[in-house]
């Protein structure tokens, strides 16, 4: 495992024009959308920001896709990405990304007769075991959000000072994480103590 995928909205009050690229329907309201990705040890190694508010995660992923398809080669080791159900894992991408079954796939297994006792037990503790590695990502999204409370507000309209902002987030977060270390909250999650 290389990362845990998160999505991230943030809010802010877009001129007139830009009022319909960030307006997500889903959130109610006006967002500059990113995807980040962090490691093991709670720092962010991909982070793809400031994205119009209407994009689905997935697209917004995109890039990360191409990264991972052209740096990753998953037969050398179990090299992955942990994701939620809104990242894709279909076709070439389900060698780099790792994410839980939805609840229906579930039952839809649990009843299909042509799926194995040990497949289905299988498929069960591989979805157990993302959705527990992928709480780091929401512990490291809450992490951003509590420590850096200009996150919690409406970020500046000018799309240059919001990624002056979010990169500034992003390295701080990176520097506290490598001089404070591995922050509990990573270390639980992933199964460490020390």
């Amino acid at each position: 495992m290389i990362g845990v995928a998160a999505p991230c909205d943030l809010s802010f009050q877009p001129d007139a024009c830009e009022q319909n690229a960030y307006y997500n329907a889903w959130l109610a309201g006006t967002f500059c959308s990113s995807v980040l990705v962090f490691g093991p040890d709670g720092r962010i190694l991909w982070v793809y920001g400031n994205n119009p508010g209407n994009c689905h995660d997935s697209t917004i992923a995109e890039p990360l896709y191409c990264l991972l398809m052209e740096t990753c080669d998953s037969d050398d080791g179990p090299f992955r990405i942990a994701a939620d159900s809104a990242f894709k894992n279909s076709g070439d991408l389900t060698k780099y990304i790792f994410k839980p079954l939805k609840s229906d796939a579930l039952a839809r297994m649990a009843n299909d007769a042509d799926v194995s006792v040990e497949e289905l037990a299988r498929r069960i503790t591989q979805h157990r075991s993302c959705v527990s590695v992928r709480q780091a990502a929401e512990w490291g999204m809450g992490s951003l959000q509590k420590d850096f409370r200009i996150l919690r507000g409406p970020l500046p309209v000018d799309a240059a000072e919001r990624r002056q902002i979010l990169d500034a987030v992003v390295l701080l977060h990176n520097f506290r994480c490598v001089v404070a270390r591995c922050p509990k909250n990573y270390r639980r999650a992933l199964g460490r103590t020390s």
